[in-house]
């Protein structure tokens, strides 16, 4: 049972004032520390928005409009976040996830994780494309080319991903 109120008295207090403000300060530092830091990452990270309102107002100079352009880099943010997933996986883990892709005929994944099987025709018309897009470039300057822009340097690793 309970103790009433006036059984318990200040004086059995057993708690060290003292000792509490030393932690509540302690914790009060890092309070202000995160406020510190959460200030500057939002300052560094208005700057990077900035950046990319930037590139989409020169995008939108190119012909390429604002709307369309921020859901493509929605998608691909979500893209990037799937490839992440499957890229934490165990390689058996990984063959189950193509399975179920297969089974489930599930072509935005097949085709995302460049698990589509892609006929011998498909292959040709990409390998067509890049030649064309890549026209005149070749050896070195191709790979440089190519892996500046994000694609392969080999043109049948591209029919892949056509």
């Amino acid at each position: 049972m309970a103790k009433s109120a006036k059984e318990t008295s200040i004086t059995q207090n057993t708690y060290d004032g003292v000792t509490i403000d030393r932690y509540l300060n302690r914790v009060a530092e890092c309070w202000d520390k995160l406020d510190s830091l959460t200030g500057s990452h939002m300052n560094a990270c208005g700057k990077v928005r900035k950046s990319i309102a930037g590139i989409l107002e020169e995008a939108k100079q190119d012909g390429i409009p604002k709307t369309a352009m921020r859901a493509l880099l929605k998608l691909e943010q979500h893209k990037r976040s799937m490839k992440k997933i499957m890229g934490k996986l165990e390689r058996e883990d990984a063959a189950e996830m193509k399975q179920i892709a297969i089974a489930r005929q599930d072509r935005v994944q097949l085709n995302l994780f460049g698990w589509a099987e892609i006929s011998p025709a498909e292959k040709k018309a990409a390998a067509a494309a890049r030649r064309q897009k890549f026209k005149g470039v070749s050896g070195a300057d191709l790979a440089a080319v190519a892996e500046k822009i994000g694609e392969p340097a080999a043109i049948e690793e591209t029919a892949g991903t056509a």
